[in-house]
């Protein structure tokens, strides 16, 4: 009489066959520092097991999260999850290491110009197209291929040799790079001219920015707003109103004089990144990114590139 059949002891299955499994996958991490640190450490596991491909379920699984959001945070489309074969070893690692690199080591040009490329590219999908070419894309942004790939290089291999990029995949790749794979709460101080001009813009919605709270140093002064703005509120009324809604980003839109005032609040408030469009520098500690658009500095920018222009004067 036969007797039941023994399962194969895993010393004895084929080498494709996948390794044990561990005693028990590691909590979910907190953070995306965290996550990425229980990736690499996914990672180091599989290459000592001589694996060359990774299927993105296998290190997601390794590191205690759920698929999508390994796939999210590493910039890959869901569409990898079901790539024949896995993703490269090394590729994965690769971009990895980009993301784990602190970013105050990319030049701050390259990171604008990836907000070009995805503003392209959304117009090259609108077009129909699925593949792009480096020269291509250099050529609608008015660069050279060579510095969109050294661009790209910061963060991983996007494209295929002979081939180009697939727009749709480049183009989650540069959101989830630049953080606007989210909706981003935005407080905007200063109900002026200039700062019911930027509330009344669309287009910080496209690139995944709300302005959730307004705030003047005399919101009973300020006009009436169209329905479903934010109220105007008072000063006093910031820290409480960015701490409870957890917004990180402010809008500098007062006078000079006051810029830096305001600035210092933002900060104290708790925010982690000011733009501030005050006709003046403003400072901030060094954990806080400052970004100072200066509209009279580029007009004279643009009337110097002018001026030299045949004929000009």
């Amino acid at each position: 009489m036969a007797g039941k059949r023994k399962k194969a002891s895993p010393a004895r299955r084929g080498r494709g066959a996948p390794s044990a499994r561990p005693k028990g996958p590691p909590k979910p991490s907190r953070d995306l520092h965290q996550r990425l640190a229980a990736y690499a450490s996914a990672l180091r596991a599989l290459a000592k097991d001589a694996s060359a491909r990774a299927l993105p379920a296998e290190v997601a699984r390794r590191a205690g999260v759920r698929v999508e959001r390994f796939l999210e945070d590493l910039g890959y489309s869901p569409a990898a999850a079901g790539r024949k074969g896995g993703i490269p070893l090394r590729q994965l690692q690769e971009r990895l290491g980009r993301l784990r690199e602190p970013k105050s080591r990319i030049p701050g040009v390259t990171v604008g110009r990836l907000s070009t490329y995805a503003r392209v590219l959304n117009r090259i999908e609108e077009e129909g197209s699925r593949v792009v070419s480096s020269a291509e894309l250099a050529r609608r942004c008015g660069l050279n291929p060579a510095q969109i790939r050294k661009d790209l290089a910061y963060f991983g291999e996007f494209g295929v040799r002979g081939k180009g990029y697939e727009v749709r995949d480049l183009k989650a790749n540069l959101r989830s790079i630049l953080g606007v794979t989210r909706v981003w709460k935005v407080a905007l101080v200063g109900a002026g001219n200039l700062g019911l001009a930027l509330l009344s813009y669309r287009g910080f919605l496209a690139h995944g920015f709300t302005i959730d709270a307004v705030f003047d140093k005399f919101p009973d002064q300020v006009a009436p707003l169209k329905p479903g703005w934010p109220a105007v509120r008072a000063m006093e009324e910031l820290a409480k109103v960015i701490r409870e809604t957890g917004i990180r980003i402010g809008i500098v839109a007062v006078p000079s004089e006051s810029a830096q005032t305001v600035a210092n609040q933002l900060v104290e408030a708790g925010v982690k990144g000011i733009l501030n469009f005050a006709p003046t520098q403003i400072t901030a500690p060094p954990h806080i990114k400052v970004q100072t658009v200066e509209l009279g500095s580029e007009l004279e920018r643009l009337a110097f590139y002018v001026s030299q222009e045949p004929g000009a004067h």
